[in-house]
C-alpha cells in the first residue's frame, strides 16, 4: 500500500501522528533525553521532510499500538511485522527491513547454546528446516520460552514448539531479558537485530543470540483500513 496518497487523504494532511513502541532498539527507543531515538524514528523524520509533513511522533506501549491506530488516535504506525491475521484490520506499507528472529540465552543458563548458530534457515522450506526444527523441539522440550506478547515472534514459537514448551509473554523485551538473566525462564526469542543491540550493551555479556536465524516477518508502516 502507497503511504502518502494514504496520509495525505488525512483530515489535516500536513500534520500526521505516528505511533511506535519505545522498547525496541535499534529501531525505536527513548534516549537520556527522554527524546524518541532509533532506526525507524530517523525514517519517519525523513519521510516527513522529504514529504513535507508536519509528524508527531508519539511513544507508547507495544500493546496500545494497533487499537490506538483503529482507533483514530494514529494515523500511521510503525515497526509490526506483516502477518494475514493483521492484514484483516490494518493497511501495510511496502517493508523497509526484513530481519531475522532468533534466541536469546542466558551463558551460564540452562540451554547455554543452541545447534546451527547464525545459519539462516527458511521455515516455508520443509524439506531443509524440517530436521533443524525436530532437532530444536527435541532441545527445548519441557523449557519455558519468553516473547513479547502479541508479536510474530510469539506465533511462530507457539507454531513450532508451542506443544513442547511453556511460553511466558511479556509486555517488553527487557522486562523478558531480565527474567532471562534472572534464570526465570530458560530462553527469549526475538528479533535478532534487537538482541544484537541489546547483547552489545554493558552488563548484557551474560546473554548470547543463539540457534539458527529464522526467516522474520517483514517491519512496515501501518494505516487503519477503512
Amino acid at each position: 500500500m502507497p503511504l502518502v496518497p494514504v496520509l495525505a487523504h488525512s483530515q489535516d494532511a500536513q500534520r500526521v501522528n505516528f505511533g511506535i513502541e519505545g522498547d525496541f532498539p535499534p529501531w525505536s527507543s527513548v534516549d537520556s533525553k527522554g527524546e524518541p531515538s532509533g532506526l525507524a524514528i530517523d525514517l519517519i523524520r525523513d519521510f516527513c521532510r522529504r514529504e513535507k509533513f508536519d509528524c508527531v511522533i508519539n511513544v507508547v506501549s507495544w500493546d496500545s499500538l494497533i487499537p490506538s491506530l483503529t482507533g483514530g488516535k494514529f494515523d500511521a504506525i510503525m515497526n509490526i511485522g506483516i502477518n494475514e491475521k493483521r492484514k484483516e484490520v490494518i493497511g501495510f506499507s511496502l517493508p523497509y527491513v526484513i530481519s531475522p528472529a532468533s534466541f536469546i540465552t542466558l551463558k551460564t543458563g540452562t540451554l547455554p547454546s543452541l545447534p546451527d548458530t547464525g545459519t539462516p534457515i527458511n521455515v516455508e522450506d520443509k524439506a531443509a528446516a524440517g530436521p533443524i526444527l525436530q532437532q530444536l523441539k527435541g532441545i527445548l522440550s519441557g523449557k519455558t520460552v519468553g516473547v513479547v506478547r502479541s508479536t510474530s515472534h510469539e506465533q511462530m514459537i507457539n507454531a513450532f514448539f508451542g506443544d513442547v514448551t511453556t511460553v511466558r509473554t511479556y509486555p517488553t523485551a527487557p522486562e523478558r531479558d531480565l527474567d532471562i538473566k534472572a534464570g526465570r525462564i530458560d530462553i527469549g526469542f526475538d528479533n535478532a537485530v534487537y538482541g544484537a543491540s541489546e547483547l552489545a550493551k554493558s552488563g548484557n555479556g551474560d546473554l548470547s543470540l543463539s540457534g539458527p536465524l529464522f526467516d522474520g516477518a517483514p517491519l512496515a508502516t501501518q494505516v487503519a483500513i477503512g
